[in-house]
Parts: structure tokens; sequence; C-alpha cells
């Protein structure tokens, strides 16, 4: 999924600033018989902080490296 926004107030300390965002986000949801039991999101913060003009990813071109999950369950 694509999350996008603008940002208009306080966001990890920083002020607004007006900038819009546009990063990549996945929701990977594992489930108990047939309800889900939890829900993991992964964002592209520093993608997002760089669009933003924000912290220490600002002036630099960081990309969004997902860790692979230490064990997967098959459903």
């Amino acid at each position: 999924a694509i999350y996008t926004g603008t940002h208009r107030g306080i966001y990890l300390g920083y002020g607004g600033s007006g900038r819009a965002f546009s990063v990549r986000l996945i929701n990977v949801f594992e489930f108990d018989t047939e309800r889900i039991s939890r829900e993991t999101i992964y964002i592209d913060l520093a993608g997002q902080m760089r669009q933003l003009g924000i912290g220490g990813a600002a002036g630099r071109d960081a990309s969004f490296a997902a860790q692979p999950a230490a064990a997967t369950k098959g459903y």
C-alpha cells in the first residue's frame, strides 16, 4: 500500500512543515483460527522523514530495507 499525507502538526518532535509525503507501507496479519491475532505494520520511515526534510535522513538517500522475519508460519 501507499501511505500519503501532509506534515501539518508536530510529528516525531518536529513542527509541521506543510510538506507532502508518499511512502510504501505493508500490513502483515497473523491469524488464530479464523480471527486476526496480530497486525504488524512496516513503513518506510526513513523515506518519509527524507521527504519531510526532518531528522538525520533528511539529506541522505535512505531506502527501505526490511529485515526478514525470524520465523514464518504457514496459514
